[in-house]
């Protein structure tokens, strides 16, 4: 299964370049970074750690992710493996997700960032938004998390439509009502 990273970076010069080494080049054809208009140089370290590179003036997350999987669509990219360019994306959880779906073993799958790593407002959102999730569909996850693997035709089912920052949660919400 043909697989393209896809980072979503602002001004994160300072962890970019090892988010874009630490791709599971193994399971990646290509590493996609969409800057969202930083003015720390994140883009120029993205490049030189080997990404494409797109710049986005416009903020957003989702908007982030869709016109990374665009471009690596664009590729023919039949998986993606989703992440943030802030370093909370562990190699060894982006390398578990992806191989959970590039195996066939899942549609989607949910990585967990070290929870100690989340400020305490982040931590209380973290935990009602996944309370919220599986007392409705009976969904069982750890983390909201800043890693996600998803197959090309299960993304496309899902027609996402939050642009922002609500993305991710979106993700979850329509994969579980999906029962991905």
């Amino acid at each position: 299964m043909r697989a393209w990273a896809v980072i979503a970076a602002f001004n994160e010069r300072g962890s970019i370049a090892a988010a874009v080494r630490e791709a599971p080049w193994e399971l990646c054809e290509g590493v996609v970074v969409v800057d969202g208009g930083s003015s720390d140089g994140t883009a120029d370290a993205a490049r030189t750690a080997g990404a494409e590179v797109i710049v986005e003036s416009r903020r957003g997350y989702g908007l982030a992710m869709t016109r990374g999987v665009d471009a690596a669509r664009a590729r023919r990219a039949e998986a993606f493996v989703l992440c943030d360019g802030n370093g909370a994306a562990r190699p060894d959880e982006v390398r578990r997700v992806l191989e959970a779906v590039t195996s066939g073993r899942a549609d989607l799958a949910i990585g967990s960032r070290a929870l100690g790593t989340l400020r305490p407002a982040q931590r209380v959102g973290n935990r009602l938004a996944i309370w919220a999730i599986e007392r409705k569909y009976g969904v069982r996850f750890a983390d909201v998390g800043a890693i996600r693997a998803v197959t090309d035709a299960a993304l496309f089912k899902l027609a996402l439509t939050e642009m922002s920052y609500g993305w991710p949660l979106e993700l979850l919400l329509r994969g579980a009502e999906h029962g991905l």
